[in-house]
């Protein structure tokens, strides 16, 4: 979390550091950690020339499988999850 200690470094002189000081760090951490997992497949997507099924399909299953709530997850990190699902189905999802 070295840009959350950059941050208040940067807010601390001008006296405005309360507004992150209320950001719950381990709750951040695991958002991050969440996120970062999407990165490789979006790269990969995006340098594509063509979306084939060849690689689209295999990124939908990961990302679905990056999103599958573990009994250890904390609430809002479920929810997140559970909100990241829907998205994922309704853009991949041929209904």
């Amino acid at each position: 979390m070295s840009s959350y200690n950059s941050l208040i470094k940067l807010l601390e002189p001008m006296f405005e550091e309360n507004k992150i000081l209320s950001i719950n760090q381990k709750l951040l951490k695991n958002i991050v950690d969440l996120m970062e997992k999407f990165c490789q497949i979006f790269d990969q997507l995006e340098f594509s020339s063509q979306p084939t099924l060849q690689n689209v399909v295999p990124s939908y299953y990961a990302m679905l499988n990056f999103v599958r709530i573990n009994n250890l997850d904390r609430p809002e990190i479920k929810v997140l999850k559970e909100q990241l699902e829907i998205a994922l189905d309704l853009k991949y999802v041929i209904k």
